[in-house]
């Protein structure tokens, strides 16, 4: 490469050399922009508190714009139990922490951003504790975040988990039911993408099966809530960036942050030693009352879903019935009362299309000893 950029010139060297200085300024911008977004590290107004929370910002999203949450976060828990809290936003590489944390078996670029971090809170006064560190990510960062997590699980630097416009794992150990750790799962009722509500009903109908279980009520509010929060949308997390397909919020970006950070506080303080019974009782009844709303949003989508598909019947397909469509093609058969009861619906339910291909319709006759059945399938 250095022996062609050293000899005469021609034409087509002239091209090659525009093209390296083009790309040298490229990288040049890209490393302006890189050195641009950095560690954000919020220290706490209280210097003996040594609580931690690590947020992981969003893809493209830079970590200053998670500053505003990271300090509402503080002021909500000073409130709520007059203790306090760092907090530590990484600036992950190109904005994308998918990159550094590809998979559990190559997570360890994330990991050593995340400490690097930390080690800038160290030298800030923090004292690092295991049973006070508490990892969180919003939308792309709710990913990483629980990869992370799980990558590390058995160094168990982490006391508790916080996905904010995420999920962890639809099913498996790290689902919701089955997470090692206490997880706040915080999603809005306007997320114009991947964590919408109705995306967000296979970690309701989990949290419903933990508060259904013998742990009961009070044990799942601690430790496993899912919360949709009312009237804000995906962008709100991380004010003055808004994230692209997003819907409208329907609240001042002021009040959005208020209500996130009092959640978050919440379920913190839920899991602080030395708060009072008091402070306790304030956090669940608000964990609880937003539970309620949830329950409100969730129920009808749940209902529905159900219609739409009966997993546990099997007459037809592996895969289940349709309640809705059986109904739906005993209302387009339009028959009179008494021919109504003479048809009989079976449905098969098909999630991937190539089983659905073998369902073209066809009929048949069956003649029995008394009557002759028609049969359209």
């Amino acid at each position: 490469f250095c022996c062609n950029l050293c000899r005469i010139p021609g034409p087509r060297d002239d091209a090659a050399m525009a093209s390296v200085k083009n790309l040298l300024l490229v990288l040049g911008l890209a490393a302006g922009l890189a050195a641009a977004d950095q560690h954000v590290i919020l220290k706490p107004k209280d210097a003996t508190t040594q609580k931690m929370l690590v947020i992981i910002p969003g893809g493209k999203v830079p970590s200053e714009h998670y500053r505003q949450t990271g300090l509402a976060i503080q002021d909500a828990l000073a409130q709520q139990s007059q203790s306090d809290l760092w907090v530590v936003i990484p600036s992950v590489f190109q904005k994308l922490c998918i990159i550094s944390c590809v998979s559990k078996s190559l997570c360890s670029p994330l990991h050593n951003t995340v400490e690097a971090a930390l080690n800038l809170a160290v030298e800030q006064g923090w004292r690092r504790q295991a049973k006070d560190l508490w990892l969180a990510g919003h939308s792309l960062g709710a990913t990483c975040a629980n990869v992370l997590f799980q990558a590390y699980l058995s160094a168990s630097p982490y006391s508790g988990l916080i996905v904010m416009g995420g999920y962890v794992d639809e099913g498996g150990a790290f689902d919701l039911v089955h997470y090692p750790v206490p997880v706040l799962t915080l999603n809005v009722e306007l997320d114009g993408g991947l964590a919408r509500p109705g995306k967000i009903s296979t970690w309701w109908r989990q949290f419903r099966q933990i508060r259904n279980s013998s742990l009961g009520d009070e044990t799942a509010l601690r430790s496993k809530p899912v919360v949709v929060l009312p009237h804000l949308n995906h962008s709100n997390f991380c004010p003055g960036f808004d994230v692209a397909g997003d819907l409208k919020a329907e609240v001042p970006q002021a009040e959005a942050t208020r209500r996130i950070a009092d959640t978050v506080a919440a379920f913190l303080m839920l899991h602080t030693e030395g708060s009072s019974q008091r402070s306790q009782a304030k956090a669940l009844q608000m964990l609880k009352s937003q539970v309620d709303w949830t329950e409100q949003l969730m129920t009808p989508y749940l209902k529905a879903q159900d219609w739409e598909r009966d997993a546990m019947n099997h007459s037809v397909s592996q895969e289940g019935a349709s309640p809705f469509c059986a109904l739906a093609q005993r209302t387009l058969a339009g028959l009179d009362p008494q021919d109504d009861q003479r048809l009989e619906v079976l449905d098969g339910f098909h999630i991937s299309s190539p089983n659905l291909e073998h369902c073209h319709p066809n009929w048949t006759v069956e003649e029995g000893s008394d009557e002759v059945r028609l049969l359209v399938r």
